[in-house]
């Protein structure tokens, strides 16, 4: 993928920020497994929310293979992404969400000035021509937050 050299050295700080920091996330509360019983400790924990990340991962959805064609793949055009567009979708991005891996949250986006969106809306179009995505956007991470509901086996929820 072309990247412009200044626009490289953007991409090598957010990495070395990245690398550089850890996650401050520490414990959990105890879950239940699904005969009700509490893990109480740390690998039961992981234990626990393996299996259920397997199921909850896993689903298989009921659909008639019998009524699906074969459709061919559209040959068109790539769009191309302008910087009003990048404006206009940084604008309506949610503030107060957590940061990707990259530790970059919308704030820093909306407040960047045009020259970051100018690097970003350049970013953007090499992906679509090239088709390459950036290899750290294949990352990412599922952090379990507890929110004080405790959830029964019949998919009740209790709490606030």
């Amino acid at each position: 993928m072309y990247i412009m050299e200044k626009d490289y050295n953007i991409f090598c700080i957010a990495k070395q920020n990245n690398e550089a920091t850890e996650p401050d996330v520490t414990g959990g509360k105890c879950v239940r497994n699904d005969r009700g019983e509490m893990a109480l400790d740390d690998e039961a924990n992981k234990v626990e929310w393996q299996v259920n990340y397997l199921k909850l991962l896993n689903v298989e959805f009921l659909w008639d293979s019998e009524r699906l064609s074969a459709v061919d793949p559209l040959l068109r055009p790539h769009i191309h992404i302008t910087l009003k567009m990048v404006k206009d979708a940084v604008k309506i991005s949610k503030s107060g969400k957590a940061a990707g891996l990259l530790d970059i949250v919308a704030e820093m986006l909306k407040f960047s000035g045009n020259n970051y969106i100018s690097y970003l809306t350049q970013l953007l179009n090499t992906i679509v021509i090239e088709g390459c995505i950036p290899t750290d956007w294949d990352t990412s991470y599922v952090v379990n937050y507890y929110k004080g509901k405790a959830t029964h086996s019949r998919g009740e929820t209790t709490g606030d």
